[in-house]
């Protein structure tokens, strides 16, 4: 009876052993990220995804994260589209129970997830997407401790922007153009009163809605002014059409703006109309120092293109 007994356990122990060296290991650490792979900001959110993936890649190829273990990612798409952000943001925290949160490359879409991350007390390392709505204090007055951001305020780069134009560019008379969305206004903002507050209030401002595509309107009210530079805050599919619209109406404009053209969708779209457009950027793939490099031949290898500005935040973020 009691040889049957340990007979039995031995061969119990021996199926778990089997069954155990079966099953692969379980990650350590759980990333979700929630980001714009369709829609319009697609082409921020596919390249910022593609280096979140690269990091993790490596950083696991190496054996994870020290005294911890390796990254698991998982990645929804929010179509650009609020309510699908919150939807794809209660997913990966209640149904694929995250560790972490890393979302999303529009404003707009950050903005409506933020309430859902908060509550649940999940922390969203954001690295994309630039209001400054999404790091203001809460209506309490208290800073929101589960959102941190590595991406610059739209209004204070566009204020930057306003400020090339005027003293490196030397323009006379500078508008404004921004698209209604979350990103467009908040940036547009930062760049009027900025050029208020040098006493070069624009000489014309305007705005549109994304998706549209007529703009005559708004380039010929450029034109009768004398407008000379253009801060532009949208994104590059309307871009792209203005500046072709532009040209065959003969308004001659000066183009600069802030990250949200250097993205190579939107040379693709403009063509040649893109050139002497003027960005900013956190990061340019010409960048020499060593990290740099090494960043930019690993994501090209990988993927096939080069990193941008969005890339180089998302890789740095997951590090």
């Amino acid at each position: 009876m009691m040889n049957r007994f340990w007979a039995g356990g031995a061969m119990a122990v021996l199926v778990l052993l089997v069954v155990s060296l079966a099953t692969p290991a379980v990650a350590q650490v759980k990333l979700g990220v929630v980001d714009n792979l369709t829609g319009p900001a697609a082409a921020y959110g596919i390249t910022h995804v593609n280096a979140i993936r690269l990091a993790v890649e490596e950083i696991n190829a190496a054996g994870g994260i020290k005294g911890i273990g390796k990254i698991e990612l998982i990645v929804e798409d929010d179509g650009t589209k609020p309510t699908e952000a919150v939807n794809a943001t209660n997913k990966v925290i209640t149904r694929d129970k995250i560790d972490f949160l890393m979302g999303s490359c529009s404003s707009s879409t950050t903005l409506a997830l933020m309430p859902i991350h908060t509550k649940l007390e999940m922390i969203n390392l954001n690295s994309c997407s630039s209001s400054k709505m999404i790091t203001d204090p809460l209506p309490s007055g208290q800073l929101n401790k589960w959102i941190f951001r590595l991406q610059y305020r739209s209004d204070r780069t566009a204020a930057f922007v306003a400020e090339f134009a005027d003293k490196e560019l030397g323009a006379k008379k500078i508008g404004v153009m921004n698209d209604t969305n979350e990103y467009g206004r908040a940036a547009a903002d930062g760049a009027v009163q900025y050029l208020k507050g040098i006493g070069k209030p624009a000489a014309v401002h305007e705005n549109y809605n994304s998706g549209d595509k007529t703009f005559s309107s708004q380039l010929l009210k450029f034109k009768d002014a004398g407008v000379d530079t253009l801060g532009y805050f949208g994104y590059y599919q309307e871009a792209a059409l203005i500046l072709k619209q532009a040209k065959q109406l003969g308004v001659k404009l000066r183009v600069v703006t802030t990250d949200v053209l250097h993205t190579p969708v939107f040379v693709e779209l403009a063509g040649g109309d893109a050139n002497g457009v003027i960005v900013t950027t956190a990061f340019t793939q010409d960048a020499s120092d060593a990290r740099s490099v090494k960043f930019t031949e690993a994501f090209k290898k990988r993927w096939g293109k080069d990193p941008t500005g969005v890339s180089a935040m998302g890789y740095d973020a997951v590090y």
